[in-house]
This record gives structure tokens, sequence and C-alpha cells, in this order.
């Protein structure tokens, strides 16, 4: 049987203070969120941290982080195996 892939997004988001109140803000509103570090590769401005959050829910982080005023530099989309 083959390894189903489950992509997770990424709000590249620059700053490990601002990612964690990314991730706060998500958890708040009940959407699963982890702050990680990102390569420096991996982002168009260099980003070292982000919030990961899985891609079905992409709308709702996208409303929620502009309700607390941050804002990506950009999504990023990553397959994760389970």
């Amino acid at each position: 049987m083959k390894n189903k892939q489950n992509p997770i997004c990424i709000a590249a988001i620059g700053s490990l203070t601002l990612s964690l109140k990314a991730a706060h803000a998500l958890q708040a509103a009940e959407l699963p969120a982890e702050v990680l570090s990102l390569s420096r590769e991996e982002t168009r401005q260099g980003c070292a941290y982000g919030v990961s959050f899985p891609c079905t829910e992409r709308g709702r982080v996208k409303a929620t982080l502009a309700a607390h005023r941050l804002f990506p530099t950009q999504y990023i989309e990553r397959n994760s195996t389970p």
C-alpha cells in the first residue's frame, strides 16, 4: 500500500516573536498551528520562522491572521508523510 502524502502549509512570518503571536492567534481560533524554523532558501525574503497549519484551513488561517494584523510574506506548501 502506498503512503499517502498529507500536505501542510506554512505561513512565512519572519521573526520568532511574530510567529509565536501568529501561532497563539490560530490556536485561540481552534486551528492547529506550530512554529517552525525555515531555511533562508525556502522563502523569497529569507524569513527565518513561520507557522504550519493544515492546508485545508488556509482560508480561516488567512482571515484569523489578518484580524490580528499579522501578514505573512508568503505561503509555502510542503508534503509530509504520516
